[in-house]
Parts: C-alpha cells; structure tokens; sequence
C-alpha cells in the first residue's frame, strides 16, 4: 500500500483555492459566461483569449501574473 502524503495534498488544494479565489481558474461557468458574451462565435472568442494571454507574464517565482 503506497503511503499518502496529505500535507503535500492540502497545499496542493489550498494553492488551488487561492488561485480560484483570485480569479487565475477559469471555471466552467466562467467560460460559459465568455462563450455567451461573444455569442458563441469561435473567432471572436479565440481573439478574447489570445489578447488576455498576453496580458499575463511569468515572476521570477514562476507564478503568472495580470499585467
């Protein structure tokens, strides 16, 4: 039986709920909503993605942040 680490497994979950907190997940209802706002139009929503990937940089701790 493999030994289970559970102090790596709630770090790993609060770094999750962090990063939800703080808006870095795109949830289901979260594309939902984009998809609508762009009336389902696949150009247009690839355009809204790429230009807000942009918007996005690496720190020196290798975290993305919002420019």
């Amino acid at each position: 039986m493999e030994a289970v680490n559970f102090g790596r497994e709630v770090q790993d979950y609060t770094d999750l709920c962090r990063k939800r907190d703080l808006g870095r997940i795109l949830t289901p209802d979260g594309l939902i909503f984009i998809c609508d706002a762009f009336h389902y139009d696949p150009e247009a929503i690839g355009r809204h993605f790429i230009e807000m990937a942009t918007k996005f940089k690496t720190t020196e701790e290798g975290e993305k942040v919002y420019e």
